[in-house]
């Protein structure tokens, strides 16, 4: 009935969302209040861009934070990737405190495992944006044992996992993978898919090699002359005092 505006009226929304901060804000185990998934489904169900969403985002989001006493930051998560965040939320700097940004860069047969574009919509999506951001979702790393449910993860395998994750990181921000086994049809939390060995080295390697916090993507150590074919070029960060630098080949290779 959530779609269903007629039924599930404005008055029986704020019940709703009373009963859950009052049930669940003093929790130290929630971390955030995400105010709906891909919101831009207000009010509807079309999944489309709309600026009523805005509206309805920023509403609700000062709904929560008058009413919950936690201080939990207040987050949207995104379907269409348009247009940028900053844009979005103008009107009302402040009420939205995080975007749990989603892009899922390449899935098709041939370029799933490339995961191309992932860090050219988080710099074009969050351009200016002054809250924070978290790349929250790239995809369903796909296990083949399961019944496809939908078309969309069919050629997500651990390669896309391994990049997208690469590519997360390297443009700034924490990162939220989803598996196949823990997506909505299915639970089997106790397997490990493939894809769960990369995000724990990169994890290894951003807490016990260097400080992840230390760094900020800096695309003016990439020659930017070279033409790279779409998904190829290299992604590098550094330190603000330039002392250290990062550099990510998506596809290998060396670098002078």
């Amino acid at each position: 009935p959530f779609n269903a505006r007629n039924v599930f009226i404005p008055e029986y929304e704020e019940l709703w969302m009373r009963y859950l901060i009052a049930r669940y804000d003093a929790f130290t185990s929630v971390y955030i209040w995400t105010l709906m998934n891909e919101y831009e489904y207000y009010p509807n169900g079309d999944w489309h861009y709309k600026p009523e969403a805005d509206l309805w985002a920023i509403r609700t989001g000062r709904f929560v934070k008058n009413i919950a006493p936690h201080g939990h930051p207040v987050a949207v998560h995104n379907g269409p990737e348009d247009p940028p965040f900053a844009k979005r939320f103008k009107r009302a700097p402040g009420v939205i405190d995080l975007v749990m940004f989603q892009t899922w860069g390449t899935r098709g047969k041939d370029d799933a495992w490339l995961a191309a574009g992932i860090e050219d919509k988080i710099s074009s999506s969050l351009k200016e944006w002054k809250g924070s951001y978290i790349f929250a979702e790239y995809g369903y790393e796909r296990n083949l044992s399961l019944e496809l449910k939908l078309p969309g993860h069919e050629y997500l395998d651990s390669e896309h996992t391994r990049r997208g994750a690469w590519r997360g990181a390297f443009s700034g921000t924490g990162i939220i993978h989803g598996f196949e086994n823990t997506w909505g049809p299915w639970w089997i939390p106790d397997e490990d898919q493939e894809g769960m060995k990369y995000l724990l080295t990169l994890k290894n390697f951003f807490t016990n090699t260097v400080e992840f916090h230390c760094f900020k993507p800096d695309p003016r150590i990439i020659d930017q002359s070279v033409r790279y074919k779409f998904g190829t070029k290299p992604l590098c960060m550094s330190t603000g005092q330039g002392d250290a630098v990062l550099l990510y080949l998506p596809v290998g290779g060396s670098a002078t």
